[in-house]
């Protein structure tokens, strides 16, 4: 009997010793006494903002719940929110927000209250953002500023994915207007803008996903540069011949010049046979240009009465109504810019040789002799060709030119 006695007290004291932390859990709920627990904060998520964080959870179908009682910074603050059943959602989801919480991270005890009783709590963390974070948004940073044909690009630095950009800026007719950009956007273009004004942009940060509130820095006063008018082939269906004292006669012939057809072109009458030759035209719009092509007939490559040496001119506003025949052969030239100066047969030749003809002298005359314009800033509409010498043997004969192609930049 006292061995069983012993056996009893053994089982007894082990019993005790591997039970003693089980109900460590809930002790406290324990030591408060008998409570009537309501039905808990169930499904909570909580998202980050400006000294204060929303909480979304869902409201389980208990009538005694009344309010969220939310403490936090190990219990040292609290706050009690009350509960409008009319905007639980149709999964009885509500949503409510506590402010006045300090910037930093946090963890929750989110608790149901109602009647005198309580809920267990649930717990969540959640961040808040305040002035420390401000004091790291900055002003999106601009890579470059182009305005092209009345079109700005601005290109920006590297993706800020958590930024949006709105920019405040005056379009040409003077009214000011806005132009939203997507984080991910690194080129923005906005039509209409007017070159040389000023803009502004605010930067709006998100401090994370699903924050609902932004911080924003506005940028200093930007300007849109000059424009850049771009260089362009000039449209020949402007292009109208100028009959003057001492010019050739262009007829119909002139417009085969532009029309693509190697096989035709300009081609001058016999009885056309001074030297130098001269022919004007009206482009139909004011230019400058950069550099220009002229093209050989096939047929006569580097012979008979293709040019050999010439010179462009251009003018803005000439007097046209001059009638003095010495006046449009060497007076002009005071009044008008001399543009293009092809002197020299290596200009446009590879070979440089006057006596033969090489594949590459071919494929250049193919290719056709692509000139750089001196002069090129002045802004002209009409161009004025002095033709001083062709291929062929004296006498100097006719002129023939197969195509020609102008580039420039138009003057608004």
């Amino acid at each position: 009997m006292k061995i069983e006695h012993f056996l009893y007290l053994i089982l007894g004291f082990l019993f005790y010793a591997c039970s003693g932390g089980m109900y460590d859990s809930v002790k406290e709920y324990y030591d408060e006494g008998e409570l009537n627990y309501i039905a808990k904060v169930d499904s909570v998520s909580a998202k980050a903002g400006k000294n204060r964080v929303q909480f979304t959870w869902r409201v389980l179908p208990d009538p005694r719940v009344k309010e969220l009682y939310v403490t936090w910074a190990n219990g040292s603050k609290d706050a009690t929110i009350p509960i409008d059943f009319s905007k639980l959602d149709e999964n009885r989801f509500y949503t409510a927000i506590l402010n006045s919480v300090d910037e930093g991270s946090h963890v929750f005890h989110l608790y149901h209250l109602g009647k005198g009783d309580r809920s267990v709590p649930t717990e969540i963390e959640a961040n808040s953002y305040g002035d420390r974070y401000e004091e790291t948004v900055v002003p999106r940073p601009i890579r470059s500023i182009t305005i092209v044909d009345g079109e700005a690009s601005i290109i920006w630095g590297a993706i800020i994915e958590n930024c949006e950009v709105e920019i405040s800026y005056t379009n040409v007719d003077g009214t000011l207007s806005k132009h939203s950009v997507d984080p991910t956007e690194t080129t923005t273009i906005i039509d209409n803008v007017k070159p040389e004004s000023p803009f502004s942009y605010v930067s709006k940060y998100l401090p994370e996903i699903n924050a609902i509130d932004t911080f924003s820095v506005t940028s200093g006063t930007v300007y849109f540069p000059k424009e850049i008018i771009p260089e362009k082939k000039i449209d020949s269906k402007k292009f109208q011949p100028v009959p003057l004292p001492r010019d050739i006669f262009l007829s119909h012939q002139f417009y085969w010049m532009f029309d693509g057809d190697l096989s035709d072109g300009l081609y001058s009458g016999a009885e056309m046979t001074l030297t130098p030759a001269f022919f004007t035209f009206d482009l139909g719009v004011t230019v400058k240009l950069s550099r220009y092509t002229l093209w050989y007939r096939p047929d006569l490559a580097y012979q008979d009465y293709s040019p050999k040496k010439w010179k462009v001119y251009g003018a803005l506003e000439p007097d046209l109504n001059v009638v003095d025949t010495e006046y449009w052969e060497t007076g002009f030239k005071k009044d008008w810019t001399l543009l293009s100066e092809v002197d020299d047969i290596s200009l446009y030749k590879p070979s440089g040789n006057e006596d033969s003809i090489t594949n590459d002298d071919m494929a250049a005359a193919r290719n056709g002799f692509e000139m750089d314009c001196i002069n090129s800033d002045v802004a002209v509409r009409y161009l004025r060709f002095e033709i001083s010498e062709n291929w062929a043997a004296l006498p100097f004969g006719r002129t023939v030119i197969a195509e020609l192609e102008f580039y420039g930049y138009h003057v608004k």
